[in-house]
């Protein structure tokens, strides 16, 4: 429900940044209502003269505007783009298209000058005598690399995806 409401609280926060999934979610969400009311315009008689969407489903359009907006310009902060792409959107199909590849993006990782990392990721560093960072732990008998951050099964003493040795979260090598 946060990842829905979220975006809704943040409607006129233009800076920062927003991780994929809340952004999704709330793409997602407003896609369907606006579908359900659609639907409902048309069952009860109420769209306008000469085609298009009806009273409620515009009514609702209009309000999730710029929410929209806001959302999609921290999704971009987030992966790095300027926000001022989002205006690319009101090129009809390509300029749709190309929008919606520039949202699926992948997050950067650490911080960037739009902001944090809104996951809370930050890059490693060895410790001040030059030793190998500690792995934190993660759901189940996963840990997270310290250097890359993704997640590798426990009793590695490298991560499997950056190849990077590092010691388990209790401080000794696994």
């Amino acid at each position: 429900m946060n990842a829905y409401l979220d975006p809704l609280r943040n409607c006129t926060r233009f800076e920062g940044r927003s991780v994929p999934s809340r952004f999704w979610v709330f793409a997602l969400v407003n896609f369907v209502a606006l579908n359900v009311l659609f639907q409902l315009d048309v069952a009860l008689g109420w769209m306008f003269a000469g085609g298009g969407f009806g009273g409620l489903s515009t009514a609702f359009g209009f309000a999730m505007l710029l929410p929209t907006v806001a959302a999609a310009v921290r999704r971009l902060h987030d992966g790095g783009s300027d926000g001022v792409i989002v205006a690319i959107g009101v090129v009809p199909i390509i300029g749709w298209i190309v929008l919606f590849f520039m949202l699926a993006r992948s997050s950067q990782r650490g911080p960037n000058r739009f902001g944090p990392d809104p996951t809370g990721w930050v890059p490693a560093v060895p410790s001040a005598d030059g030793g190998i960072p500690s792995a934190s732990r993660g759901k189940g008998t996963l840990v997270a690399c310290p250097w890359c951050g993704r997640s590798n099964p426990q009793g590695r003493d490298s991560c499997q995806w950056c190849h990077k040795r590092y010691l388990d979260p209790v401080g000794s090598h696994v």
